[in-house]
């Protein structure tokens, strides 16, 4: 009894850290006290602040813009390296395969940046939106390639072969059979991909150049001059904008969890 008890009482705790500062931001948006000392009552004054805020609006635009862009490049990439993988018959170029996307699954997106921002520093090429699309490029599409990886090893290849058999060609087969299988993976991937582009603070600060700026930036700076009501409505509608794509995007593909990509392999089929 006195176990459950403690398991109980941890998970309490565990939610509580996770969950009760996003509790306390959606809270104090809504706070009329704009030092958010006291409970000031119900304004919404803050949001109305946030969405003239040039400045947040440029930034939200450009976040979202280059969270897309590195979605679909990121998805693109893994998929046809999936698909490379999944024909491969050598196990020296698997393991090899297998290396170089773990390689790039631990190492910390800083030393990828640097590494990228020392090389561009060599060959003398601009800061830029793009060279932060090709830094969250790199760690995104590790990312994408496991989810695509994981749901065409569990694809039946029943269904490819009873194509084959009708006289469908190849891409006719994949166009037909394989890619409808693995687009709730595919769009599984590009919301991981975006979130990850979304988030980043690293690739747009050492990459970005003085002409970039994305919402973690322009939080981070507005966050040294002390956090205010209008910060607080400013990440309530970061979370508005980045979740309701999101749910949207799951609700219209079926996809409830990431292990919700299709029949199994082995799976009884009609």
């Amino acid at each position: 009894m006195n176990r459950h008890v403690t398991v109980a009482a941890l998970t309490v705790l565990g939610f509580g850290f996770l969950y009760l500062p996003l509790v306390a931001i959606i809270v104090n948006a809504f706070n009329a006290d704009a030092t958010m000392v006291r409970w000031g009552g119900v304004t919404l004054e803050w949001f109305a602040n946030a969405l003239g805020n040039a400045e947040f609006i440029q930034s939200l635009l450009t976040s979202f813009g280059i969270a897309i862009i590195a979605g679909l490049l990121s998805v693109l990439v893994a998929f046809f390296g999936a698909l490379g993988r999944r024909s491969m018959r050598l196990r020296a170029l698997s393991a090899v395969d297998d290396l170089l996307v773990l390689v790039r699954l631990v190492l910390p997106i800083v030393i990828i940046v640097m590494a990228i921002f020392l090389s561009t520093r060599i060959v003398k090429l601009p800061l830029g939106v793009w060279l932060v699309v090709g830094a969250q490029l790199v760690y995104s599409s590790a990312y994408a390639f496991l989810i695509i990886n994981a749901r065409l090893r569990q694809l039946d290849s029943s269904f490819e072969d009873a194509a084959r058999d009708l006289g469908a060609k190849p891409w006719a087969v994949f166009r037909s059979v394989t890619l409808p299988l693995v687009v709730p993976s595919l769009v599984v991937a590009f919301l991981m991909a975006f979130t990850f582009s979304l988030d980043d603070v690293v690739s747009p600060t050492f990459l970005g150049g003085p002409t970039v700026e994305t919402l973690p930036t322009m939080m981070m700076s507005l966050i040294r001059h002390g956090a205010t009501a209008e910060v607080n409505a400013i990440a309530v509608l970061t979370m508005l904008f980045s979740l309701v794509p999101m749910f949207v995007a799951l609700t219209f593909t079926g996809v409830k969890s990431l292990s919700a990509v299709g029949p199994r392999k082995g799976a009884e089929t009609r």
